[in-house]
């Protein structure tokens, strides 16, 4: 290729680094001839060679950098640059984006050649993007913008933010599998993927939740079940198959342990459903465009970082906020038939229904539903308020500060208007009364303007009728 040679610096890790591909996508399509090159830490380099649109993977082998806490801050950059050097031995990115925001990737960023650099610098004005995000979630009850929206926007507005993909013949790989149940060879097979594993405590399920849900869809006739998960749980997979009855173990194909990350794009796309936990399998599972019921508990959050996949369900701990990853839930009063049904419609190819659900003062139901500009998280329930995403009134400002003006399709622009007047007497009290006195979310998005002072303030000098002009909405 003869074009513009791109850097994208990601450290995250699996699942974030799914969420990186509507990016990648966004970039080829505007830099067609470009090559993409995707710096990684090398433990995620097989995730990262499954993303479509990538011309080259730089792995870094960030567990190996060497540190010692007695050296001198000017022998810690000779060493940080030796560990660096392969890469800064090539020719400098035209573009380098960086899309972590703490220290280490800052000075990593600082040291590779680059032209042009977007994305946090240290000692420099934050982007919008990651200006967003820094602010956005101190109350993550309110933040109603995916994570896979604000890493786009650093390719300047070009339609709507795509779902993950991955390369086409990853599909091809995998483990076969075959109906062993020779009471099922003559009907079509439904098979539903369920995850056991994830390396943080809290989002683990117990295995006996886990075996519910599983007998529960095993109650159908043409149910097939594929156990997945870390070498670590064989043991749950045995205790959970050994709790089910003699008539439903042969329906059970278990390939926990026995899956490289590699293996797992063509065994999620011989899938008609996954269920499982917040972790890198179900952000895959996106990529591969198998339907998924997502369980998010022990702090994660769908509106933030669910499967970016239209359609896709989380069925999410109310109070998930008051906890971290590390916590163990029990998930007591996990909606286990709500989940069996849910699975079941979408293996059918048929759209979550309000009727699927049972009233949970426990666990709420969310659905990914597109809109002009990307992916939102809504409750199934329609009108149910649930304490995620409150903010979401808010969607067409706050893509302004992410996008700009751009951004903004009509469907987004409440009431033929960008902004109602009752909104910009909020933002105009906000700017002028700095201080953290207010409740709630008018207090989440005190701290939005305070961040986007000049962004808002040349927002609050336009009129309506000019905003409606400028986005070309008839009044």
């Amino acid at each position: 290729m003869s074009g513009p040679v791109i850097g994208i610096l990601q450290l995250a890790r699996f699942g974030d680094l799914i969420q990186t591909s509507p990016l990648i996508q966004r970039l080829r399509a505007t830099h067609p001839d470009a090559r993409l090159s995707l710096l990684v830490d090398a433990r995620n380099a097989p995730v990262a060679k499954m993303l479509a649109d990538i011309d080259e993977v730089l792995p870094l082998p960030v567990g190996q950098l060497p540190y010692d806490p007695h050296a001198t801050l000017s022998d810690r950059f000779r060493a940080l640059r030796d560990w660096l050097r392969p890469v800064l031995e090539r020719d400098p990115f035209d573009t380098l984006i960086t899309l972590n925001m703490d220290p280490f990737t800052g000075a990593l960023a600082e040291l590779l050649p680059a032209r042009e650099r977007r994305g946090p610098r240290p000692r420099r004005v934050v982007p919008a993007p990651h200006r967003y995000l820094a602010v956005a979630t101190q109350d993550r009850t309110f933040n109603p913008i995916h994570l896979s929206e604000v890493w786009a926007a650093y390719t300047g507005f070009s339609g709507p933010v795509p779902e993950p993909q991955i390369q086409n013949y990853q599909l091809g790989t995998g483990f076969a599998l075959d109906t062993r149940s020779s009471s099922l060879s003559s009907m079509k097979i439904k098979r539903f993927a369920v995850n056991l594993g994830a390396k943080a405590a809290g989002r683990r399920p117990p295995w006996e939740k886990l075996a519910e849900i599983v007998a529960g869809l095993l109650a159908r006739s043409d149910a097939e079940i594929v156990l997945l998960g870390l070498p670590e749980d064989r043991d749950t997979a045995s205790s959970l198959i050994q709790s089910l009855p003699d008539n439903q173990r042969d329906r059970i194909t278990d390939l926990t342990g026995a899956t490289a990350i590699s293996d797992l794009p063509g065994v999620l796309s011989a899938c008609d459903v996954l269920i499982s936990s917040d972790t890198g399998t179900l952000q895959l599972a996106a990529a591969t465009k198998t339907p998924c019921v997502g369980l998010f508990m022990a702090g994660a959050n769908p509106v933030e970082t669910g499967p970016y996949l239209n359609g896709a369900v989380a069925v999410v701990r109310r109070n998930t906020l008051e906890f971290n990853e590390n916590q163990r839930d029990d998930l007591h009063g996990l909606p286990v038939q709500t989940i069996v049904r849910l699975a079941s419609a979408l293996a059918d190819g048929d759209e979550p229904q309000r009727s699927l659900i049972d009233a949970n003062n426990a666990f709420a139901v969310l659905v990914a539903r597109p809109d002009d500009v990307g992916l939102c998280y809504a409750p199934l329930a329609g009108t149910e308020r649930v304490p995620l995403g409150q903010g979401q009134r808010w969607t067409p400002y706050l893509r302004w500060l992410i996008h700009g003006e751009a951004a903004l399709g009509t469907a987004n622009v409440p009431n033929d208007a960008f902004l109602s007047d009752e909104q910009r007497g909020v933002l105009a009290k906000l700017m002028t009364n700095p201080g953290t006195a207010f409740p709630g979310e008018e207090r989440w998005l005190g701290t939005i303007v305070q961040a986007f002072v000049g962004e808002t303030a040349a927002l609050l000098t336009e009129t309506s009728s000019a905003v409606q002009q400028r986005m070309g909405i008839q009044a």
